[in-house]
């Protein structure tokens, strides 16, 4: 019997080794045929499944807490991301399918990065409000609850992205009557995000491309609505994150009209860049999944934590 044990205890080892290293191989190198559009650990909205934020775990709970379902909500306002529980550096991350981390497990998105690096020098929260689709009108409704319910927020990071004009076909996730208001500012028609129906289409890439041009062009409220929106944006203890340098026609126009606000506007920098991405590649999830990898996440909140150090915005 004694015998036997040691060798169980190899055997659970070598087992154990076996998986994690099967995991390691499939997610490095078969990315796209295991988990793309398939794992809900890696913050996919599979197409075939009714998912809600509470699917998703933790990635999930902040929006849950600014958002609590109906039966939940208070007829009051009042603070509702605990922010106001204890004296740490709050910081609220506000974006799209970047900060909610589509293609990344949980501790891997820049926000969750972010929080572990700041809490080495000084108790700090990092309150990740980032949803796939989500566009400008959802980013500045996401502001606005928070600013409505007196959280207590040291600093904001908006994630700024190319697409941000697409308008989200979800209009109920935050507060439907102010998104309804905020359309109404602008004369129709819209450009809305291209709706997948059981699974992803073979031409999705051509229907996003046709959606970004479209939200540019004139002919359509997109641009109304954008330029109504960013002057209602914070100016103080805010930084609106680019997740690219800023060379693409689309991107530089959304940084044009955030300037023009006073907003201020920060992106990878080529140091940065040199530092943590080696070859094109190293930007991408995947083949097919071109949001950001967990190497341009870590860039991401390594500048973030560099910029909020250098400016003063945490206590020391």
């Amino acid at each position: 019997m004694k015998k036997l044990i040691p060798k169980l205890i190899l055997s659970l080892i070598s087992i154990t080794l076996t998986v994690k290293l099967s995991l390691w191989i499939s997610e490095t190198f078969f990315f796209d045929k295991f988990y793309y559009y398939k794992s809900v650990t890696h913050g996919y909205w599979v197409p075939d499944k009714k998912l809600s934020w509470k699917d998703f775990g933790k990635r999930g709970q902040d929006l849950i807490a600014l958002v609590p379902p109906v039966k939940n909500k208070k007829s009051n306002t009042g603070n509702v991301l605990g922010t106001s529980a204890d004296k740490a550096f709050t910081i609220a991350v506000i974006g799209d399918s970047y900060v909610w981390g589509q293609g990344l497990r949980e501790q891997d998105r820049f926000a969750n990065i972010l929080e572990e690096k700041l809490n080495k020098i000084f108790p700090s929260k990092v309150i990740s409000l980032g949803n796939s689709g989500d566009g400008m009108i959802e980013n500045y409704i996401k502001y606005k609850l928070i600013s409505d319910n007196d959280e207590d927020i040291d600093f904001y990071i908006f994630g700024v992205s190319n697409n941000d004009l697409i308008l989200s076909a979800q209009k109920d996730n935050y507060n439907k009557a102010l998104y309804e208001e905020i359309l109404a500012k602008c004369p129709e028609p819209y450009v809305f995000e291209p709706k997948y129906q059981s699974e992803l289409q073979l031409n999705w890439d051509n229907l996003y491309t046709k959606s970004l041009y479209d939200s540019f062009d004139n002919k359509y409220g997109n641009l109304c609505i954008r330029k109504y929106i960013t002057p209602l944006l914070p100016k103080q203890n805010a930084i609106y994150y680019s997740y690219y340098p800023i060379n693409d026609k689309y991107l530089s126009k959304i940084v044009e009209t955030l300037k023009e606000n006073n907003l201020t506007v920060i992106y990878p920098t080529q140091g940065y860049i040199a530092k943590y991405i080696k070859k094109q590649s190293d930007w991408n999830v995947s083949e097919k999944d071109k949001h950001p990898s967990r190497k341009a996440n870590l860039m991401f909140a390594n500048q973030l934590y560099d910029y909020i150090l250098e400016n003063g915005y945490i206590p020391k």
